[in-house]
């Protein structure tokens, strides 16, 4: 995707249904939306056995990335394993460019 293709893209915040994250995740990539899903692996105590697990970095939000402009977004709230975009009053909550390309470079 060419830099000017993605000037009308913004990243934006969803919220997913409890422990439904990948579900939402599949779906969306399936409706070709961009998402990231930033993931840890950490080790957790599972059956008395100590496991290297993945989990959600930010349990049940998800970033899609779409142009508002273009009437992306209208299928969003709809899809299944998600249950609404963040807002800020009647808007939709834009994540900064910096943030995503931040968490991307830890990863």
């Amino acid at each position: 995707m060419t830099a000017i293709s993605r000037m009308g893209k913004c990243w934006y915040l969803v919220y997913s249904k409890p422990r439904q994250e990948k579900s939402a995740v599949e779906n969306l990539v399936r409706q070709k939306y961009e998402i990231y899903f930033p993931q840890i692996q950490l080790w957790r105590n599972r059956s008395g056995q100590r496991k290297l697990v993945v989990e959600p970095l930010f349990p049940r939000y998800l970033f899609v990335e779409l142009d508002w402009s273009q009437g992306q977004g209208s299928t969003i709230r709809s899809t299944r394993g998600v249950s609404a975009l963040v807002r800020f009053g009647l808007h939709p909550a834009k994540v900064p460019r910096s943030w995503i390309d931040f968490l991307k470079a830890g990863s």
